[in-house]
């Protein structure tokens, strides 16, 4: 099976009841899930899904690492700004674990920011 990532609320432990971005197998595995990003450290829970899915916007992109790529490479990628023109080597990645959350940012984009409108106008 699949790990689905999406807000859930936990069914046991001291945050049982909030809602919180996780991991877990399935749509309905909130007895088995459990919290990532910003939402495993210390998160005391959110009232709504969408307070825990912008926690867990929020964590990504204060962890993202920026400038990656190399001259060296071959390949060149549009930025994925909007509007920009410029074709780049540079991408810029989500935190260690959570690779699916990535944009090629040319020099002028390549800033937090820029990753956040990037790399969240692809998910749902």
């Amino acid at each position: 099976m699949a790990n689905i990532y999406t807000a859930r609320q936990l069914l046991s432990g001291p945050n049982a009841g909030k809602w919180h971005y996780t991991c877990g197998s399935d749509e309905d595995s909130r007895g088995m899930a459990y919290p990532v990003g910003g939402c495993a450290e210390n998160c005391p829970g959110h009232d709504t899904p969408e307070a825990a899915r912008q926690h867990y916007e929020d964590w990504i992109v204060e962890h993202c690492q920026l400038n990656q790529g190399s001259e060296a490479d071959d390949t060149r990628h549009r930025c994925e700004h909007p509007g920009c023109e410029a074709f780049t080597h540079l991408r810029v990645d989500g935190p260690a674990g959570h690779w699916y959350y990535r944009a090629h940012l040319c020099p002028a984009h390549n800033n937090a920011e820029s990753f956040r409108a990037a790399a969240f106008k692809k998910r749902p």
